[in-house]
């Protein structure tokens, strides 16, 4: 009884033994650094979609001291839809950039409604999307805005700037261990923190982007004298782990 007793107690000793071994050779918790690394970068959009709402109107409701009841011989969404797309044509604008985006009928005053359109329509340059907008200054647009700004490029752009906030996380590891003599090791683990301006949505600016990343990368593209906040705004963040050599 008592042997086997012994063979227990060893058996159990042997057992807890290997535990700490396994737990300071795999996870040397002691001798890691935690760093964030950031980049940014502001990319010129090579699209830009525009929105535009076509509406019904009597031409009564930009008449003062007019009761709603008398409104009559309102404009149709034909007649309107006709000088929308001679505009267009005019600014020489190719039929497959323009999309319908949806329809609908708004109630307005004693029973009466109005047909309205949605359409989105892109193009490649500011200056044409400038000129698009002061176009449709007249009755029947009752909204136009820029709704997206776009690049073909954009997802090698992220690539870009995750590579460089790994760099940056690295970077910074490196200087913050020589200040006691020490060197990062091989990466233990990274993680994103999901930090982006995906600057899809209109409008975007770079300026608080940049002031707020530890990298900042140059803009893409040719033009420095785009404004800043007609570019699109890409930032990434990580968390890496380093071992300490």
């Amino acid at each position: 009884m008592k042997k086997l007793n012994l063979l227990f107690i060893i058996s159990i000793s042997l057992l807890l033994f290997s535990c700490d071994c396994d737990t300071d050779e795999n996870h040397p918790k002691n001798r890691t650094i935690t760093v964030t690394g950031s980049a940014a970068m502001t990319v010129i959009p090579d699209e830009i979609v525009i929105s535009v709402t076509l509406e019904e109107y009597w031409p009564a409701q930009f008449t003062s001291n007019v009761d709603p009841k008398d409104y009559n011989n309102k404009v149709s969404m034909k007649k309107i839809e006709a000088g929308f797309f001679k505009t267009l044509a005019d600014l020489e604008i190719p039929q497959d950039s323009i999309i319908l985006d949806q329809t609908g009928r708004r109630w307005q005053y004693e029973g009466k409604s109005n047909l309205y359109k949605s359409y989105r329509i892109s193009v490649a340059t500011f200056d044409k999307a400038d000129s698009l907008i002061a176009a449709m200054d007249e009755y029947g647009v009752s909204n136009i805005r820029i709704s997206e700004v776009r690049n073909k490029n954009l997802t090698e752009y992220r690539a870009q700037v995750k590579a460089q906030a790994i760099r940056a996380a690295l970077g910074k590891a490196s200087a913050l261990l020589k200040a006691i003599d020490e060197r990062p090791g091989k990466v233990i683990s990274i993680n994103e923190n999901n930090y982006e301006s995906l600057g899809s949505q209109w409008p975007g600016s770079s300026n608080n982007v940049s002031m707020i990343s530890n990298t900042f990368m140059g803009s893409s593209g040719n033009s420095n004298n785009e404004d800043t906040f007609r570019k699109i705004p890409l930032r990434f963040e990580v968390t890496a782990v380093f071992e300490i050599k």
